[in-house]
């Protein structure tokens, strides 16, 4: 699956080792912010007989959003420093694209917690993960093609739509505790975990872990 490709774009650092057994090998990947963005080199079709390829890219915005009982979904910007149109065919012998299952949120788990480290679970309608990098294309004097790919400050956001059973972590997002009655002043840090299961196998799974959360 070539999701994890998506996700070391957009983040930058993965660090994978073993978690399987003798016969049925499994892996790990941690994707976290690293201190440079890779460059992409990303292909596409256009038309029924012609591809297109983009060359030095880099991960613009990334997102990931959850809805109902639907599939994840997934967005991703690019840009780039050059590219071909027009070619015949991708080279080599491998799939221009990789389709082995899809992410769902049936089964999953979300849990939230709007003023601490330590998320509990919670009713969830709909959820996404956004990731911007910021980058900015930078041309120099009689080029109309960028000469480098420059990064900004990565930006991490989450947006949760709860179905709530009572105003315990409303209160706690406004007043930074489940017992005071006074809207606080302060930044309010909050903490969310959610885990999805893969289509085509229950060993593959999702899990997006984020700490001091703004809300």
């Amino acid at each position: 699956d070539a999701f994890g490709e998506y996700l070391y774009a957009a983040l930058g650092a993965c660090v994978s080792k073993s978690v399987g057994t003798e016969g049925k090998p499994l892996y790990e990947h941690t994707f976290t912010m690293g201190d440079v963005l890779p460059y992409f080199t990303i292909w596409s079709q256009v038309g029924v007989n012609g591809f297109a390829r983009a060359d030095g890219c880099k991960c613009d915005s990334l997102e990931i959003s959850a809805s109902g009982n639907e599939h994840l979904a997934m967005t991703a910007s690019f840009q780039g420093l050059d590219g071909k149109v027009g070619i015949a065919e991708i080279p080599g012998d491998k799939p221009a694209s990789c389709f082995d299952g899809k992410y769902t949120t049936t089964d999953c788990t979300f849990k939230l917690d709007a003023a601490g480290s330590a998320p509990a679970e919670a009713l969830v309608s709909e959820c996404s993960f956004t990731f911007g990098n910021n980058v900015s294309a930078l041309t120099s004097l009689g080029r109309v093609t960028p000469r480098e790919i420059a990064e900004g400050k990565l930006s991490a956001g989450i947006s949760v739509t709860t179905i709530p059973d009572d105003l315990k972590e409303y209160q706690k997002l406004l007043t930074g505790s489940t017992t005071s009655t006074d809207i606080t002043g302060k930044v309010v840090l909050g903490s969310v975990y959610a885990k999805f299961f893969h289509t085509d196998n229950p060993d593959y799974t999702l899990e997006i872990k984020a700490d001091h959360i703004p809300f």
